[in-house]
């Protein structure tokens, strides 16, 4: 059981809480801002959204494949889940960043 000690570990729980918190309101900050609310910003950020669907649904089934160890501790479902989380997020705001050319 040593290699299950990082997901367990408190220290990792936290992290994966504070970044899904850093990564939504990064998000929603570009969502709620002028730049974001314009046409081209609208269409910035439906066509990251999309990328960030394939990416959810490569995510999801890693999880998945792993259930039978995520499941043995309510930790390490919590970080599978965070992680999953996180990483849409990160492909989405990577999309953006990409798509995003300043005027």
């Amino acid at each position: 059981m040593r290699s299950l000690s990082l997901p367990t570990a408190e220290r990792s729980i936290w992290l994966n809480w504070v970044l899904s918190i850093v990564v939504s309101l990064v998000f929603f900050a570009y969502c709620l801002s002028g730049e974001g609310r314009d046409e081209r910003g609208r269409a910035i950020i439906g066509t990251a959204c999309m990328y960030g669907a394939s990416a959810l649904i490569i995510l999801m089934n890693i999880p998945g494949y792993f259930c039978n160890t995520a499941m043995t501790n309510p930790a390490i479902f919590s970080n599978c889940l965070h992680l999953v989380y996180n990483l849409y997020f990160i492909a989405v705001l990577t999309a953006i960043a990409t798509l995003h050319r300043p005027r």
